[in-house]
C-alpha cells in the first residue's frame, strides 16, 4: 500500500527565486517557523547525497528526522527520503515557470512497511496535508520578498 498527498501553490516570483528558497536547507527555520532546528550532517552545497536532521514541531510535541537529497535538478526541483515510524517518504518540491509567476509545488509519497505502520501512515498523511500547505505559503512569502 502507497498513499500520496500533492499541495501547490502559485508564487508571484520566478521559479528561479522559488527554488533557492526552496532548497536553502540551512535557512528553512528562518522563513518556516514549524522548524525548530536543522543540523546539517554533511559539508558543502546542497545537492545529491545532502543530509540533515530537521526538528519540526508536530502539535505540541517535536519530532526529528534525518533527510537525504536523492534527486537535485536546480532550479527546477529535488527529491528528499527519509524513513520514520515503519514508512519510507519520499517528497518532490518543484518550481515550474509559469508567465511571470512560478507554481511551487511538494508531492509526498509514503510506503508503509507492515498494517500498523500502514495505520500510522494514514494518519500522518492526513496531518501532512495541512502541514505542507503551510510550508509552501512559507516558501512563497519568503519568495515574494526576496
Amino acid at each position: 500500500m502507497s498513499m500520496t498527498v500533492e499541495q501547490m501553490i502559485r508564487v508571484d516570483a520566478p521559479a528561479e527565486a522559488v527554488f533557492a528558497k526552496a532548497s536553502d536547507i540551512e535557512g528553512s527555520p528562518a522563513q518556516q517557523p514549524k522548524i525548530n532546528r536543522i543540523e546539517m550532517l554533511t559539508p558543502g552545497p546542497v545537492g545529491i547525497g545532502t543530509r540533515w536532521n530537521e526538528t519540526r514541531a508536530m502539535g505540541k510535541k517535536e519530532a526529528t528526522v534525518t533527510l537525504e537529497i536523492t534527486e537535485f535538478d536546480p532550479p527546477r526541483s529535488y527529491t528528499v527520503e527519509c524513513d520514520s515510524a515503519g514508512t519510507h517518504y519520499t517528497t518532490t518540491i518543484s518550481a515550474e515557470p509559469a508567465g511571470d509567476s512560478s507554481t511551487l509545488r511538494a508531492t509526498v509519497h509514503a510506503k508503509p512497511s507492515g498494517f500498523f505502520a500502514g495505520l500510522l501512515a494514514k494518519m500522518v498523511m492526513g496531518m501532512m496535508r495541512k502541514e505542507i500547505h503551510e510550508d509552501l505559503l512559507c516558501i512563497k512569502r519568503a519568495a515574494e520578498t526576496g
